[in-house]
């Protein structure tokens, strides 16, 4: 070997080991408080641990429908209504709103077609029946898993038993 060639190697080998070494010290740096961040994160969750209640489920108040629901209908009985159907997954608007609106009605109709009601949209005396009946109770779950319900198509009927007066109502 050449004295040149042993000299080069020299100077390479110590550029790199002094730039290994100064790269070295902001890495170590950086690992030493990446652990006191991870230290003090855990000590965090343990005292938040400790210091919440456990948690319970607190019990479903009874709903008791009493009255004719429909489109434009408001209150909260409506919302209690909200309620039942988002938790049987009919009602699927993320918000309870205490409106009865459309989507609404689409969810009765959805819970009617699975409790074999005639499916009209409205909580008239056969669906607040049910609904009172099974209110606290396991109530059905819905069959549609989230997508159209292939038995509301358009259609009519010549008598409601949910409605009022039982008038002719057009379905969706």
């Amino acid at each position: 070997m050449s004295p040149r060639f042993i000299t080069t190697s020299i100077i390479i080998l110590s550029s790199v080991l002094s730039l290994a070494f100064v790269t070295a010290a902001p890495i170590d740096d950086y690992l030493l408080n990446l652990k006191t961040t991870i230290e003090s994160l855990n000590q965090q969750i343990t005292a938040l641990k400790s210091s919440q209640a456990p948690l319970t489920p607190s019990p479903s108040p009874v709903v008791t429908f009493s009255r004719f629901l429909s489109i434009g209908s408001k209150g909260s009985d409506v919302s209690s209504l909200q309620e039942i159907l988002k938790s049987l997954g009919y009602y699927t608007y993320p918000e309870i709103t205490g409106f009865y609106g459309s989507l609404t009605s689409q969810a009765v109709r959805l819970y009617q077609e699975a409790n074999n009601l005639e499916s009209v949209g409205a909580v008239g005396p056969k669906t607040r029946a049910l609904l009172n009946q099974t209110s606290g109770a396991s109530l059905s779950t819905p069959t549609h898993y989230g997508l159209p319900h292939p038995r509301l198509s358009r259609r009519t009927s010549n008598h409601s038993s949910n409605s009022p007066q039982g008038t002719r109502l057009l379905h969706r």
